[in-house]
C-alpha cells in the first residue's frame, strides 16, 4: 500500500500548490492560457501535444497553473452579463444568472462532468496492460484533474459558438422564419459536436482501448438535429424563454 500512499500525497501536494497559485496571479501564465484558448478553437489537436510535452517535463497530464479556470471563468462571466443586460432589467436577476453560469452551469456541472468521464475513462475503458496491479507506483490511470482540464478545454469552443457567436447572431436567430431556426439548430449542433470531439481528443492521447466512446453522444445530436429542423425549433428562442422569460 505504500506506492499507493506516495502517489495520494504526490496529488494532495500537487493540488494544494493550484490552489496557492490561485492567491498569486503574477505566478500565473496569462500569454500561454491565451494561446492555448485560441488553439482549441483553431486547432485542438496541438494544445494535446502540448500536454503529451507537459507529460514529459513535468510528470504530470494535468494543468499545475489556475489561469486557463480562471480566464475561463471570466469569460463565461463577461458573456453571461452582456446576456443580462440585452435581455433582463432586473439587477439582482442579473446577478444570479451571471453568478449561476460561472459557479453551478460551468464549474460543478463541470466537477459532474469531469466525475462521470473519469469513472468512464478508468473503470470501462482504460487498457489494463500484463502486470498491471491497482497499488503500483506506476499505473497510468487517468486522474480526476486531467479529466477536469479536459472538459475545460471542450467548453472553450462551446461557449464561443453558443455564447459569443449566438449573441451576435440574435438579431438574425430570434426573427421568426424557419430560417432563423435551422440556423439556431445548426450553431448548437456544431457546439456540441466540438465539445465531444475536443473530449475524444484528450482520452485519445491517453492508454484507453476506445477513446470514441467519448464521440457515442454525437449520435443523439446527429438524430434530435433533424427532427428539430423539421419541426421549427429554435433552441436560441427556448433558451433565452428559459433563463429570461423570452418571447
Amino acid at each position: 500500500m505504500l506506492p499507493v500512499t506516495l502517489i495520494q500525497k504526490r496529488n494532495n501536494d500537487e493540488l494544494a500548490l493550484y490552489f496557492r497559485r490561485l492567491t498569486k496571479p503574477k505566478q500565473m501564465d496569462w500569454q500561454y492560457t491565451l494561446w492555448t484558448m485560441l488553439q482549441l478553437l483553431i486547432s485542438p489537436k496541438t494544445v494535446y501535444r502540448q500536454t503529451t510535452y507537459h507529460r514529459q517535463t513535468k510528470g504530470g497530464w494535468a494543468r499545475d497553473d489556475p489561469a486557463f479556470v480562471v480566464l475561463s471563468c471570466g469569460g463565461v462571466a463577461i458573456l453571461s452579463s452582456i446576456y443580462s443586460l440585452i435581455f433582463n432589467e432586473s439587477i439582482s436577476t442579473s446577478f444570479y444568472f451571471t453568478t449561476s453560469c460561472v459557479f453551478i452551469y460551468y464549474l460543478a456541472c463541470g466537477f459532474v462532468l469531469a466525475t462521470i468521464t473519469w469513472n468512464v475513462a478508468n473503470k470501462l475503458l482504460h487498457s489494463r496492460s500484463p502486470g498491471y496491479h491497482p497499488n503500483s507506483e506506476h499505473t497510468d490511470t487517468v486522474d480526476w484533474p486531467f479529466c477536469f482540464d479536459v472538459h475545460c478545454n471542450a467548453m472553450v469552443p462551446l461557449v464561443a459558438l453558443l455564447g459569443g457567436v449566438q449573441l451576435m447572431l440574435c438579431p438574425i436567430l430570434l426573427s421568426k422564419s424557419r430560417l432563423s431556426a435551422a440556423l439556431s439548430c445548426l450553431l448548437y449542433a456544431a457546439g456540441l459536436t466540438q465539445y465531444c470531439y475536443v473530449t475524444f481528443l484528450g482520452f485519445a492521447q491517453r492508454n484507453v482501448d476506445t477513446p470514441e466512446t467519448f464521440l457515442y453522444p454525437l449520435a443523439v445530436v446527429a438524430v434530435t438535429a433533424p427532427v428539430a429542423l423539421l419541426g421549427g425549433f429554435n433552441p436560441t428562442k427556448h433558451m433565452l424563454h428559459l433563463f429570461f422569460g423570452y418571447t
